[in-house]
């Protein structure tokens, strides 16, 4: 992976941990019940969650084997993506797999109309409607055609089953040199993909039910991966409301005792989000926990922008085992 893309992934991420903490020691907290403690049993449920598959939920066998995704009959075909009065983006003929660094690779090229040097860095991916961290950074000379790459992680891909791409979308943030200035574009890129026929992307939404709130749905199951160590939970969120929402998980305890873990999922209006709630190998070992019995936490929906909660639950108990 060459330094640019280092650079993306290393911005990334101080973009998705920054504002994370929540202080709300001033906050007015809505609950979900007046009690101490509830089981995941008196959560309202999907209707096509049953009893018994909220009292004990077996675990999914899918991994991020690189090896075993494929691109399928998908094709691109030369388009534009983006275009503005500064900047025209277009996706080349050739996308690739990469399996040996785990990415999808999109060939871009950034056209700067401008007499200024723009970097550009994606934020707010989804591929097939579903939030994937897209990762492009391109440094875009005034005047001249640059040439770079978007890439897609093969292990959020599989997270969300998605298997054939139909679409793909990122909104941009660009830096101007000259002033430094920094603007968010108001509408996404967008890429179509050729070759699927009549495809269309369905979720695998089985699992627990554990917030079902004003539009939003989360649902948790456990996850098999070969590629993580420890015990995992995938967490999908779906956001039928109209704006940006935050979902975290906090005050973690696994078969009753505390487990420091930090997750929170950042899902677009109408998009789903699949991410990954690890409690790591080394941590349940200091704990003496050999198999994970149940999985307590609190979870909330936030304000991404103000980092307010707007609701918080009571502790959730899991049963996992």
């Amino acid at each position: 992976m060459n330094k640019r893309v280092v650079l993306a992934v290393a911005i990334l991420l101080l973009l998705n941990f920054s504002g994370c903490d929540r202080d709300g020691s001033d906050e007015p907290k809505v609950t979900l019940m007046d009690l101490s403690s509830i089981s995941v049993t008196d959560v309202a449920l999907a209707e096509t969650t049953s009893v018994d598959e909220v009292e004990k939920t077996s675990p999914v066998m899918p991994d991020s084997n690189f090896s075993e995704f494929s691109l399928g009959a998908t094709t691109l075909s030369e388009q534009v993506v983006y275009q503005d009065d500064h900047l025209i983006i277009s996706a080349v003929n050739g996308v690739t797999t990469d399996l040996e660094t785990g990415f999808v690779i999109i060939p871009i090229q950034v056209q700067n109309m401008t007499s200024d040097q723009i970097e550009l860095l994606a934020v707010d991916g989804s591929v097939n409607g579903s939030m994937i961290q897209t990762i492009l950074y391109a440094s875009a000379e005034p005047g001249v055609k640059t040439e770079a790459s978007l890439y897609v992680p093969i292990t959020e891909l599989n997270y969300a089953s998605i298997d054939l791409l139909d679409e793909l979308e990122a909104f941009l943030m660009l830096t101007y040199a000259k002033d430094e200035s920094v603007v968010y574009t108001k509408s996404p890129l967008h890429i179509s993909f050729d070759g699927n026929g009549d495809y269309s992307q369905s979720f695998d939404r089985s699992g627990t039910v554990v917030l079902d709130r004003d539009g939003i749905v989360a649902t948790v199951r456990p996850y098999v991966d070969s590629s993580e160590s420890g015990y995992n939970l995938l967490v999908m969120v779906e956001n039928k409301c109209d704006s940006t929402v935050r979902i975290s998980l906090s005050s973690v305890k696994v078969n009753g005792k505390s487990i420091p873990t930090l997750f929170y999922s950042q899902v677009l209006s109408g998009k789903v989000a699949f991410s990954l709630c690890t409690f790591i190998e080394q941590d349940l070992s200091l704990e003496n926990i050999t198999e994970v019995q149940t999985v307590e936490f609190v979870i909330a929906i936030e304000d991404p922008m103000s980092n307010e909660d707007l609701f918080v639950s009571e502790p959730i108990t899991l049963s996992v085992s």
